[in-house]
């Protein structure tokens, strides 16, 4: 049987978080850091659309999938550590890799072969991923 799907999906996060960072090697112009941070993350998940059965015929049958509309707070944890350099009197150049920890994170577990739909399976569960990030700062 073949099925084409026509599927919307959105997700967002935003991180409360309160933590310590500590510089250490301090020069005048820069200075490595390691980060603690601990809090809340307040989540959006948004998921619905339509499969049509054996689109190959000219009236196969669609159908529409149950929709999922899931918000709510779970807690989290970010260990980073980061290097920043020292520009001007308030502005520095800030780059870091982030260890990230999610508990009752929603995450889908997809199956080695693409054609065997009943295999695709879901979880809540701890989600730990690695981050990059880079920027400017500006400290009054």
């Amino acid at each position: 049987m073949n099925a084409q799907f026509d599927v919307e999906s959105s997700f967002s996060t935003l991180p409360i978080l309160l933590g310590v960072k500590w510089y250490f090697l301090k020069q005048k112009t820069h200075s490595p850091y390691i980060m603690i941070e601990g809090g809340f993350y307040n989540y959006n998940f948004l998921l619905n659309g339509t499969a049509e059965v054996d689109p190959t015929i000219e009236n196969g049958e669609t159908v529409v999938l149950p929709e999922i509309d899931e918000n709510g707070t779970e807690t989290m944890l970010r260990i980073s550590a980061g290097y920043i350099i020292f520009i001007q009197k308030h502005w520095f150049i800030d780059a870091s890799v982030n260890y990230i920890v999610l508990t009752d994170a929603f995450s889908v577990d997809v199956p080695a072969d693409p054609e065997d739909a009943e295999a695709i399976s879901g979880a809540a569960e701890t989600l730990n991923y690695l981050s990059l990030s880079a920027g400017f700062n500006y400290r009054f």
